[in-house]
């Protein structure tokens, strides 16, 4: 039946950077950036800031957000700027004055919180030595309709500062250099490193390294390159043969640039000494997950080793740091936003070309929805297997509920008559998250059976060998987030035609059909045995072959499923012997499903055991040991005393007749059949000829596993459920 809780604010742990909810603005390269400008020089490079806007629509409460965007440079020459800001939101931005009722600025969507701002240089030329600081605000504002005028509701800002200098500092750039090169083989081509400097320098390194300008000086030594320069210069930097006689596979070393005065600088020098030209990607794979308009997937790193120039490409839904590259480097993949995409699960590739080879680095983008789940509509699902629906707050609102709909249609044994249910349940979040098991609400609904008469069984000579056993529940389920306060609904999703079998999806379950056994070895029989092959097979036409040892195969029965799914086969092993090893194949849609059994010899004794197994179908074990009956007949008496003699007087008697029976040989791995004949509600002694007694499995301690046994027996109890008080049993 429907139930209802009461809830209050939604639960949470203590909100941290890893909460959507509180990402805020992020800036790339981060607030406080420097730029140099020597006076009388170039101007410096544009300042290109990749922005990440914090989502201010998540909350749901905005109807419409804008940011403008406002430069002040402080220290500005007379009324001149040294700075200009431009980009989608500078130009966006209302030029000033800006009237009160002004809702124009940059509209915020769920896909354009990705910008760029440039902030340019001009007019340095009039600056004088010293530091200028520059602040770039950007201002937040609620301009929904509703309102008047617009009301700020969030700010972030960036600065930079720009170092005017009377002559140049030493510097160098790049300050690393890496070079890639296969042992005893022609060395890597010379990079460059450009030296800026207002007097002269020395540059040092070791002597497996070169260093070479047209105008400078060589003073080397015999364990060193040294070269003199003065002011600005490019330098060509080489790797020497020397480098042959280097037995790691890493060298490196320092390139050392100073100036008269004390000022040092350095480059830092890297040779990959390799063995083969191959080339080398770790990880071997890339996972991503999002949720869309919850959490946005990690970047992740990969590196890449080897000799020689490359190319790299990747999915349209993957950005990479760099697309080329010369011998090594770290590499940066960033999906793109999930909003941009729909709920799925998105597969590809990195390829690294070189000349002379492709490398591929496989990567998975999964993209969840507000609702994810494991089940399959249309496909066969396990009560027992732990799949969740999983629920995701749509909205982040803690007024959010999760209202779960579930129609249902179970089914009869032996009839196969519809019942139709429904049920509503209301699901709290936590954490912005509800998980709901629908396996175990099914479970309770789908029909058990209660006699073996269930199963179209009576004895061992049933008139029907085929037989439908029970339909698949099959369940619609509607998610529905909704508003406590005003039941507005504020996503709805479906899922349709679940199909659901008692129990946990067996191992040689495949393309929607299974062998409903949890025993997936070969099992014991001998020529008195009887089977009940339990299967699932999808909607269509199947048939059953049989093959003794490695002889062909025969088609022993075919037919149309009919409006069915699961079905058992009643068959005996008369017909063979000893030694013989028997396979039945289920043969459906393109798929087969087997078991196999080997014969051994009679024993002295031959007794079937029938029990509902985990799947609510019928399995069938014959046991050839010993068997025994015991009865404990209980009186309830009465005492009493006439002319004071004690008589004793039975009210009532009650009798308890147990069945004790031996398994006789078994197969090691035949014990998972004893293990669920024993975890059985309801078991069954069945005949030849005349009808079943019930039994219910007795608690047992079993020696599952001996390493000094193959064969194994089991001394089994059960308690008869006998008809009535006076039934005798002499078998």
């Amino acid at each position: 039946m429907p139930y209802n809780i009461i809830l209050h604010k939604a639960k949470k742990f203590s909100t941290g950077p890893g909460t959507p909810l509180v990402n805020d603005w992020v800036f790339v390269p981060s607030s406080g950036v420097e730029k140099n400008y020597v006076i009388g020089g170039a101007l410096p490079g544009n300042l290109n800031i990749d922005t990440f806007i914090k989502n201010y629509l998540l909350t749901g409460s905005y109807g419409k957000v804008i940011v403008r965007a406002k430069i002040n440079t402080p220290g500005q020459v007379g009324n001149l700027n040294w700075a200009t800001l431009s980009g989608p939101i500078a130009a966006a931005t209302p030029a000033e004055p800006i009237g009160i009722t002004d809702k124009t600025g940059y509209e915020l969507t769920n896909l354009n919180l990705n910008v760029t701002n440039t902030v340019s240089f001009i007019n340095t030329q009039l600056l004088t030595e010293g530091a200028y600081f520059g602040v770039i605000e950007f201002l937040v504002y609620n301009a929904s309709d509703s309102l008047i005028q617009p009301v700020q509701i969030g700010a972030a800002v960036f600065s930079f500062v720009l170092n005017v200098m009377s002559q140049p500092l030493l510097s160098v750039t790049p300050t690393a250099l890496v070079f890639s090169m296969i042992r005893n083989g022609a060395l890597p081509a010379s990079q460059n490193i450009n030296i800026t400097a207002g007097s002269s320098w020395i540059a040092s390194t070791d002597k497996k390294v070169t260093l070479s300008e047209a105008s400078t000086v060589d003073n080397s030594s015999a364990t060193q390159t040294i070269i003199t320069g003065t002011s600005n210069k490019t330098v060509s930097v080489g790797i020497a043969s020397e480098i042959n006689g280097f037995a790691g596979n890493k060298f490196e070393t320092v390139i050392v640039i100073k100036e008269p005065v004390g000022t040092t600088r350095s480059v830092s020098v890297t040779v990959n000494i390799l063995e083969t030209d191959i080339f080398t990607i770790t990880p071997k794979s890339l996972l991503f997950e999002a949720v869309k308009g919850f959490t946005e997937a990690d970047a992740q790193a990969f590196q890449v080793s080897g000799f020689g120039a490359f190319t790299l490409t990747a999915p349209t839904w993957l950005n990479l740091s760099a697309y080329s590259g010369v011998s090594s480097g770290t590499f940066i993949a960033t999906p793109i936003s999930a909003n941009n995409l729909s709920s799925k699960t998105y597969t590809g590739e990195i390829v690294l070309k070189t000349n002379v080879a492709e490398y591929i680095l496989p990567v998975t983008y999964i993209v969840h929805g507000s609702v994810s789940t494991n089940l399959q509509s249309n496909n066969f699902n396990f009560t027992k297997d732990i799949e969740y629906i999983n629920i995701r707050n749509a909205n982040r609102d803690d007024e959010n509920v999760v209202r779960l709909t579930l129609d249902v249609k179970v089914y009869s044994y032996l009839s196969h008559a519809e019942t139709l249910l429904s049920y509503t349940y209301f699901l709290p979040f936590f954490e912005y998250n509800a998980s709901f098991h629908i396996g175990e609400v099914i479970e309770r609904l789908l029909k058990k059976p209660s006699k073996i008469t269930d199963f179209n069984l009576e004895n061992l000579d049933p008139e029907i060998n085929f037989y439908p056993v029970y339909k698949p529940a099959s369940v619609n389920a509607k998610i529905e987030i909704i508003k406590r306060s005003t039941a507005a609904v504020i996503l709805t999703e479906n899922l349709d035609y679940l199909l659901f079998v008692n129990g946990k999806k067996p191992a040689s379950f495949i393309s929607n059909g299974a062998i409903l056994s949890n025993s997936k070895s070969i099992k014991r029989v001998t020529k008195t045995s009887r089977e009940l092959l339990n299967f699932l097979v999808p909607a269509g036409g199947f048939e059953i072959k049989i093959q003794k040892n490695k002889e062909a195969s025969e088609t022993i029965a075919s037919r149309n499923t009919d409006g069915h799914n699961i079905f058992q086969y009643y068959f005996d092993f008369a017909a063979y012997n000893p030694a013989d090893v028997i396979t039945l194949s289920v043969l459906s849609q393109g798929n087969v499903f087997k078991k196999s059994y080997q014969l051994i010899t009679e024993g002295d004794y031959s007794n079937h055991i029938a029990f509902i197994n985990q799947f609510n179908t019928l399995e069938v074990l014959e046991l050839l040991g010993g068997y025994s009956l015991q009865s404990d007949i209980k009186k309830i008496t009465h005492k009493y005393y006439k002319d004071l003699i004690e008589h004793i007087e039975t009210l009532e008697s009650t009798k308890d007749l147990r069945l004790l029976i031996n398994t006789g040989n078994i197969f090691k791995e035949d014990q998972v059949v004893i293990d669920e004949m024993l975890r059985s509600k309801k078991a069954w002694l069945i005949f030849p000829d005349k009808p079943a007694i019930e039994l219910i499995p007795l608690d047992k301690k079993l020696t599952n596993f001996d390493s000094d046994q193959e064969l194994y027996d089991f001394e089994l109890e059960f308690h008869i459920n006998r008809q009535h008080d006076v039934e005798n049993y002499t078998f």
